[in-house]
């Protein structure tokens, strides 16, 4: 089989890993993901707020972890990505 799509992470400082960052900046992120000919997803620090970046730099989709489980109001944070991705 192949493989079908790359996961990069961290793109974002962490959620819930302490001093967790990623290696490069956003920028240099998205220009090797626009250059890769699989689908990215996106991983580390994944908020609501950071999906339209994320798309703008290429990514095909995102995972998330802790802006859903560390969120007071879990629900609420998995409904607000969920907009944020359509």
């Amino acid at each position: 089989a192949g493989v079908t799509q790359a996961w990069i992470s961290p793109v974002f400082a962490s959620i819930s890993k302490a001093a967790y960052e990623p290696p490069f900046s956003f920028e240099a992120m998205g220009a090797v993901v626009r250059e890769l000919l699989i689908p990215a997803v996106a991983l580390g620090g994944i908020r609501y707020d950071r999906i339209e970046p994320l798309k703008h730099a290429g990514f095909a989709s995102a995972a998330a972890l802790g802006a859903i489980w560390q969120s007071p109001d879990p629900v609420a944070a998995f409904s607000q990505l969920r907009e944020a991705c359509q």
